[in-house]
């Protein structure tokens, strides 16, 4: 039987081989120092090796550091040939789902967004009375000023407009505005993106939605950094812009839900959408007539069709969280691909 020590040796010897020459070089030394003495060379006894240093060094320590080390070299390597190979590339999306779930934040954020500060600006604006309550119905011509009860005039009509007009109310109307189109922009430009890679036979009409979308998005950005109060006109322009665009963009991208297979939920968003974008282009339309109206009474009739536009636009912008669950940052890559065709299109 062999004893502790030769076993030791033996597994000692296994990871030096292993390790490479530096290790063996190491473990002659180790067992030098057990021995007591050192070969001996050219006929001559040399000292004990145990009066030298070199066996006070730590050489365990040595031998296990230089074995670890060439085995985690090792590993490197062959993770650096398994990278090269394109393994991590080949394997099915469902196995790492991390880079299309983080997606479907932009439709949430955008109606969040949309919702919670357009709300919280009209909060501000009745809290300190600067617009009527949506549930008020009754208008004056004129208010007393020393008046303890509520009086509503033209001027207080509670549009998403009139909410952001006044202090302190009108920087977090301005920043919601502002945040909500350029979500909506990134919005419209992932989903051509999702569009072209699934299929590019549907590029025109992706386009045409894009394009709405873009002026929709900067006709919004007009009207909320445009204070009705000051720059009325460039903002009702903007307002105006912005919402005709949506109509027809919602109506366009409904149809490419039809069109185009980008989820297996696609028979229930259809008909969904179906309806969201009939009441976007019904309310808009109505909303048109009663704010051309001098009357109170069809002016805070259009208020109400203001909000529920925002609301039911929102709504509409949501239901796109199974598109954006399956999107991945690699479809973003056939906007530059197909920009690069163009051009050699334009060159040939």
């Amino acid at each position: 039987m062999k004893s502790k020590a030769q076993n030791e040796g033996d597994s000692g010897t296994v990871y030096a081989a292993s390790s490479g020459p530096s290790a063996l070089r190491l473990l002659n030394r180790r067992s030098e120092c057990r021995s007591g003495r050192r070969p001996t060379g050219r006929g001559h006894a040399r000292p004990p090796a145990l009066k030298s240093p070199r066996c006070h060094g730590g050489l365990e320590e040595q031998v296990t550091q230089v074995w670890l080390r060439k085995t985690l070299l090792g590993a490197l390597q062959e993770f650096r040939k398994f990278s090269s190979a394109g393994a991590f590339f080949t394997l099915p999306k469902d196995v790492f789902p991390q880079d299309m779930v983080c997606w479907i934040v932009v439709p949430i954020a955008l109606s969040a967004v949309s919702f919670v500060g357009s709300w919280t600006v009209y909060g501000l604006a009745l809290s300190y009375g600067h617009v009527c309550s949506l549930s008020n119905w009754i208008y004056r011509s004129s208010c007393e000023l020393n008046s303890t009860e509520e009086c509503c005039t033209i001027d207080n009509v509670p549009t998403i407009s009139t909410s952001g007009k006044n202090s302190p109310e009108n920087s977090l109307f301005t920043a919601t505005v502002n945040a909500g189109s350029f979500l909506f922009l990134v919005f419209c430009v992932i989903h051509h993106a999702h569009i072209l890679e699934k299929s590019s036979s549907q590029a025109i009409l992706s386009k045409a939605a894009l394009g709405f979308g873009c002026v929709a998005a900067i006709g919004a950005f007009m009207a909320g950094n445009c204070n009705p109060g000051y720059l009325r006109l460039l903002h009702y322009l903007g307002a105006s812009v912005s919402f005709v665009c949506l109509c027809f963009y919602c109506l366009l991208l409904t149809a490419l839900t039809k069109k185009v297979l980008l989820t297996s939920w696609v028979y229930i968003l259809y008909p969904v959408r179906s309806v969201f974008t009939a009441i976007q282009i019904i309310i808009t339309i109505l909303y048109c007539i009663f704010f051309a109206q001098e009357s109170y009474f069809f002016q805070h009739f259009s208020a109400v069709f203001e909000w529920t536009i925002s609301l039911n636009l929102e709504l509409f912008e949501l239901s796109f969280i199974f598109e954006f669950y399956t999107f991945s940052s690699s479809m973003l890559a056939v906007l530059l691909e197909k920009k690069d065709e163009e051009k050699s299109l334009i060159l040939s």
